[in-house]
């Protein structure tokens, strides 16, 4: 029997509540693996960054992050040191910074990620190690994203009812840099998960920005009939 079967994720964090005005979560670095790993890093990033936004946790979104690195010509992933770290945190005016590791071990995935209070002096506010199979995103973000919200004194948001594989699909169409693969994974999520309502919408921008506009308007229009009424949709209308 494979290892990753009999893995579970584990938790160690120490719980001292706090209201953070402003969480920063930075991509997770990835410390060992192959390179067809790299993406995980900003996924995980991506993928607690959307569960503030559905709980309403003021954050800095990793739009503003990614556009940073992008206008100071950094790769898509820098490493940093701790204190620079720090000091993009407070550049962007976040009170609690969110940042980790991981690596892949064949089809194992572990991930360590800190919370630290960096109004005046350092403070920890929670420390986890989690352990999944390398295709649980959603649960690896379920897992890191509880032990998160715990120390913030907010309640968990509840995530799109759909597979690991749709989540996967999604968070990579989101976080990819070429409309192509955008195209290809967010097709690949409604495939997998036809009612999922925030794939669609993305793919729906997607169209519309590489000239498809008629499909686009049509997924709209199913949207809006379907009540979807997030900001997802008042964007994909403007």
């Amino acid at each position: 029997m494979k290892r990753w079967t009999l893995l579970l994720g584990a938790i160690v964090f120490f719980a001292l509540p706090v209201w953070a005005e402003r969480v920063l979560v930075l991509p997770v670095e990835q410390e060992a693996g192959p390179t067809g790993a790299e993406w995980i890093g900003t996924g995980v990033a991506f993928a607690l960054d959307e569960a503030m936004a559905r709980a309403g946790i003021p954050h800095v979104p990793l739009e503003h992050v990614r556009s940073l690195y992008e206008q100071e010509g950094l790769v898509s992933s820098p490493r940093f040191s701790g204190p620079s770290r720090v000091a993009l945190a407070r550049q962007f005016g976040a009170d609690v910074l969110v940042t980790g590791s991981y690596h892949v071990e064949g089809e194992e995935l572990s991930v360590r990620m800190e919370a630290l209070e960096i109004r005046g002096d350092l403070r920890r506010l929670g420390l986890w190690d989690v352990v999944k199979p390398l295709h649980e995103l959603l649960g690896l973000t379920e897992t890191l994203g509880r032990g998160l919200f715990k120390v913030l004194d907010q309640e968990w948001p509840t995530l799109p009812n759909v597979g690991p594989q749709a989540f996967e699909s999604y968070v990579r169409g989101r976080i990819a840099e070429d409309l192509t693969l955008e195209e290809v994974y967010l097709r690949k999520a409604v495939e997998l998960a036809p009612d999922y309502l925030e794939a669609r919408c993305y793919l729906a921008l997607v169209l519309r920005e590489t000239g498809r506009v008629s499909e686009a308007s049509q997924i709209l229009d199913g949207l809006s009939r379907a009540s979807f009424s997030r900001s997802y949709l008042v964007l994909a209308s403007l």
